[in-house]
Formats: C-alpha cells, sequence, structure tokens
C-alpha cells in the first residue's frame, strides 16, 4: 500500500542537501519517507512528477504555465532551483514569482490561466524546515485523493532518470508583475471593505512580516490606506523566518502583561511586542480620548495567516486576536451591513476552534460548518456552497472569504484564498466601522477593548502537545489508539458524570484522529481530541468546551497527556511536552 506523503497543508519537513553525508547516495525519496528530510532532489522530484501527471492525464499541454513562489528561506536558492527544475524537466513553463506571499501565487496563476501552482514553503515552521504547496488550477489545494495519485508516479519514478533530463521548458521571471495583480486585488473595492475615507486616519500600524514573503509588500500595500502611521519590523529577507516574531509568537496567547517582556520571557527579543508597549504607553492618554489606535499586523512567514494585536492603555497590556476573534469580528460585519445576503449563508470554522464561535456564529444568523485542520478543508467547503459561502475560519490565523478577480483575458472569478493581508485589511475595517462608531463622542472606554478582545464569549480551549512522536501508533484501530479512546471516555465519566452522553466522532477528513465530542441533553458541550501534526513533529491533545468546565478540561487533557507520553515518544527522545 502507498504511503501518503502529504500533511496538512503540503509536505514539510526539514531540510538538507543530497550532498550531506547523512543522507548521501541515498535516494530523494528513500531520505524523506525513512529520514524525514527534504532534500533539493526531493524539491525536483516532486514538481517534475506533478507536471508530468498533469500532461499525462491531459490536464495540460507540455509548454503551457505553471506558476511558482516561495518564502525567503532558502537564502542560496538551491531548493527552490530545484522545483523550477523539475517543472522544466516535466516540459512546463516556469512561471517564476520569487519571493511572495502564499496567497499572491494561486491568484496569479487564476489571473493568468496557468494549469497550477507550487509555493515553497514551511510556513510558520522554523527556518531550518521547508516544504511544498500545490494549487489546483482552480485555485483548490491538494486533498487526499490527489495526493495518493501523486505519490504513486513518485514511488513509480527513478529520480536518476530525472537526473539526466534536459530543461526544455521555458523559464518567465514574473515577480514584479505577480505583486502587481496582487495589490490590485487587494485594493480592488469588491475585495476592501473599506467604504469611508479616513477610516483608518487615527491608528498607528505595527506590521511584523515575520521575516517573510510579506516584507516590504504589506507596508506599500497599507500605506495606501490612509493609516496614520505605518511601522514595519521583522522585514528582513534573511532567512530568519518566524524567528521570535510572527504569528506562531503568539499562539495561545490571549493577552501580553508587562511581565512577559522580562529577561527570559516569553517576549523579550520580539521586536513587534516591545515596539507596541512602548508607543501604546507614549500614545495612552491620546488612546483613551480615540484621537490615536495603537494596533498590530502580524502574519506568518508565506502571509496566508494573521492575528490582530492591540495595546489596551486602561491595564497596559496587550490584547491579542487569532482567528476565532478576528473571523468572527469580519462575519458580524458582513451580517450587519447586508443582513439579506448573509442569513443562512455558510460560516465555516476547523475543530480546533473555539466551541463558542460556532454558537455565536449561528446566533448571528449564519449556518455553520465544523471541518478538520487545514484551509484546504474550509476551501472545499466554499466551493461547494457556491454563492453561499461567508466566511472561514482556522484559529491559527486563516480566514477567507470571497475575493473578486478580473483575469489577463478579462473575465471576472470569485477568488477563495488563505489571505493574511485581506484578512487583516477587512478586519480593520469592520472594528472601525462596527465597534468604534459606539465611543466616537465620549471617547474609548475599557468596554471597547471587551468587545474588540473578545466580540463573542470566549470558551475554553487548550492543547497539551507531545513533541518527536510515533505518529503510526495512533493510526485508526491501532491498539494504542483503542486504549485512548477507552481512557478519555472514562476520564470524562470521571469528571462530568453519567448524565452526560460521549460520542466518538469519525471524521472523513482526518480519519486516523481521535474526536470525543460531549454532549449535555443534547447540546454540544466540549470536545477531547487527540491529533498527529500533518505539518510538524508532535501530536496535541486537545481539550475544548465551556469555560465553567476549564478545571475538568484541563485535568482530562494533562491526564490523557501523560497516559500517552511514554508510549507515542520516539525512542531515545526525552523532550516532552508544551502547553497552549
Amino acid at each position: 500500500m502507498i504511503k501518503r506523503i502529504q500533511g496538512t497543508d503540503g509536505v514539510r519537513r526539514e531540510v538538507r542537501l543530497s550532498s550531506d553525508p547523512l543522507v548521501k547516495g541515498m535516494a530523494p525519496l528513500e531520505v524523506f519517507m525513512e529520514m524525514d528530510f527534504i532534500t533539493e532532489e526531493f524539491m525536483e522530484l516532486y514538481t517534475f512528477c506533478h507536471v508530468t501527471d498533469l500532461i499525462e492525464r491531459r490536464e495540460m499541454k507540455a509548454g503551457e504555465e505553471i506558476v511558482i513562489g516561495w518564502d525567503p528561506r532558502d537564502t542560496e536558492g538551491i531548493f527552490t532551483a530545484s522545483a523550477v527544475s523539475g517543472i522544466r524537466k516535466a516540459g512546463g513553463k516556469a512561471v517564476v514569482m520569487g519571493i511572495v506571499p502564499t496567497p499572491a501565487v494561486p491568484i496569479y496563476m487564476l489571473y493568468r490561466d496557468a494549469k497550477c501552482a507550487f509555493m515553497i514553503t514551511a510556513s510558520h515552521n522554523p527556518k531550518g524546515q521547508n516544504g511544498i504547496k500545490i494549487f489546483r488550477s482552480n485555485g483548490l489545494k491538494f486533498f487526499p485523493e490527489d495526493d495518493i495519485r501523486l505519490a504513486e508516479k513518485i514511488y513509480d519514478t527513478d529520480y536518476n532518470t530525472i537526473r539526466k533530463l534536459k530543461a526544455i521548458g521555458e523559464f518567465e521571471s514574473a515577480h514584479d508583475d505577480g505583486v502587481r495583480i496582487f495589490k490590485a486585488f487587494l485594493c480592488d473595492s469588491r475585495n476592501s471593505w473599506i467604504k469611508k475615507p479616513g477610516i483608518f486616519s487615527e491608528i498607528i500600524l505595527i506590521i511584523d512580516p515575520a521575516n517573510g514573503s510579506l516584507s516590504g509588500i504589506a507596508a506599500d500595500i497599507l500605506n495606501t490606506l490612509g493609516f496614520k502611521k505605518i511601522i514595519e519590523v521583522n522585514n528582513n529577507l534573511n532567512g530568519n523566518v518566524n524567528l521570535n516574531c510572527g504569528v506562531v509568537n503568539l499562539e495561545g496567547i490571549s493577552r501580553i502583561i508587562p511581565d512577559m517582556l522580562e529577561r527570559g520571557a516569553r517576549f523579550e527579543n520580539n521586536q513587534t511586542i516591545n515596539n507596541i508597549f512602548e508607543i501604546g504607553r507614549k500614545n495612552g492618554g491620546k488612546i483613551k480620548k480615540r484621537e490615536v489606535g495603537v494596533s498590530g499586523a502580524v502574519f506568518d512567514a508565506d502571509g496566508d495567516r494573521f492575528y490582530r494585536i492591540d495595546y489596551n492603555p486602561f491595564d497596559d497590556t496587550v490584547i491579542v486576536l487569532s482567528g476565532d476573534e478576528t473571523a468572527f469580528l469580519q462575519g458580524l460585519y458582513l451580517m450587519k451591513t447586508n443582513p439579506e445576503k448573509y442569513k443562512g449563508s455558510i460560516y465555516v470554522n476547523t475543530i480546533e476552534s473555539d466551541i463558542n464561535a460556532v454558537v455565536a456564529a449561528e446566533r448571528l444568523g449564519y449556518k455553520t460548518i465544523v471541518t478538520g485542520v487545514g484551509d484546504k478543508w474550509i476551501l472545499r467547503e466554499a466551493e461547494r456552497a457556491a454563492g453561499r459561502f461567508a466566511i472561514g475560519s482556522e484559529e491559527s490565523g486563516h480566514n477567507i472569504t470571497e475575493g473578486y478577480l478580473q483575469t489577463r483575458d478579462g473575465r471576472d472569478i470569485s477568488v477563495f484564498a488563505g489571505n493574511g493581508l485581506k484578512s487583516a485589511i477587512n478586519t480593520f475595517a469592520a472594528s472601525e466601522s462596527i465597534l468604534i462608531s459606539h465611543f466616537e463622542k465620549e471617547g474609548i472606554s475599557p468596554l471597547y477593548f471587551q468587545n474588540l478582545h473578545h466580540p463573542f464569549e470566549p470558551g475554553f480551549k487548550k492543547t497539551f502537545y507531545i513533541y518527536k512522536t510515533d505518529k503510526s501508533k495512533l493510526a485508526k484501530g491501532a491498539y494504542l489508539w483503542k486504549r485512548v479512546e477507552a481512557f478519555i471516555r472514562s476520564l470524562i465519566l470521571e469528571y462530568f458524570g453519567n448524565s452526560i452522553e460521549v460520542f466518538l466522532k469519525e471524521r472523513d477528513e482526518e480519519p486516523d484522529m481521535l474526536y470525543m465530542a460531549i454532549y449535555d441533553k443534547g447540546d454540544l458541550r466540549g470536545c477531547i481530541f487527540v491529533r498527529n501534526s500533518g505539518t510538524e513533529d508532535k501530536t496535541g491533545i486537545n481539550v475544548r468546551g465551556m469555560m465553567d468546565d476549564k478545571e475538568k478540561l484541563i485535568s482530562i487533557g494533562e491526564r490523557t497527556m501523560n497516559y500517552l507520553i511514554s508510549e507515542i515518544k520516539k525512542v531515545s527522545e526525552c523532550q516532552s511536552v508544551r502547553e497552549l
């Protein structure tokens, strides 16, 4: 049986050159599957096989266009050059965008009517890792059935044959044109919710592109939208992506207090957080009078995720809005401004989201759908919903709303993509339109920050991670999988009592995930799910539920984690856990 190659979103691994003594002489697929490394040869193999498969299945002809871009982590360009080479050796024309954010790649692919697109990135992962995301010609990402087909092709392909081939496909450098189209897309009035001039004129905005693909690009675009001042930090294209910066440094944090900037603390070296405290404190009086606002737009290395941060002068803290909160603000705006269109439309969350986000969206009038982890599943729901899709969200910062694009041949088409910058623009437009208006006369009060920070009543969520795990032990139906199911079920009954109901729910998107839902008199009260990460070497025990059940859920999470550690850790690994 062919093993799947892709994870939650493409392939990602730590990188090694094929000349590294640790892997020298090994086939690239062997290195990937057995050593957990991506080599430059694997990059070439991967792109070659996909383009060849498209040609063989007559989804494209030799010589037709394939778009490719990347984030800046590969400073020497060895891995990206190999990916381009694979496209050209297969007979595709490589339309090379270079360093661009992930959403720019499918947008430019659709603009040019190219046959597929690749993004070379490991997203929020550290700089020592890299990977590949694939976009199909309709803008959607790869699904399991696509991955199985590609995996079969890769298993059947001898890399030594590829090594000897010449690059017969053409090459076109398209960075400037691709960025131009991306900027035009974001500033299109159909995609931006800025309906009133000067709406951002009082906001000092700190931009954190995580030393990634949005460096320079985000600032250029946001500078045209009328903010009082734009300050860009962490914008070095030196390969240090996501290092003490970006969304990944904020994950699991809802509120930042000054102590968290002290020596040795989490945000000691985070320039964005240090800057927002410094600027916020200088302008505290003006913020209270609503003469100034001090906010931040924080992205990940490839620019498809966004978190918002704001300085609160009333308690000298910085509030953090994850994908759950930013999406709900956007959903609130859409429903208030156009209820006829959005009443009954589709609002999508993933299983990692706050349970109360789903409840609150339903109260607004949306029909909610909960998917597996990964924005590809949100994109699939957007495709299925046709004109009834409103918004899709991951807690991790992927927000998706419909966009509109005029193609090179003059057609107007809908575009759905995880787009951090589009989400940032429209989150700020939403808050300025529906929250600030209540405080224009009397100035800002603590209630404003409370409503911004918690646009819906938050539930409880926490994740306990075990690193360096043998994920195969938690395959569906495996001995350990069954034991963990029974153990969690017993814990739920111990803490919640026999009056509740516990259901094991299978998810087609991730059949190996162990997902247990807790119902109380027919209403969803919480869930516990154990999931292998599809992008990192870790397994998470996730607890979600009502705030009143916080202590119960923490106890279940901790006891499950302790039960699993000795069973699932890779041999010789001693690193244990991290809580979020």
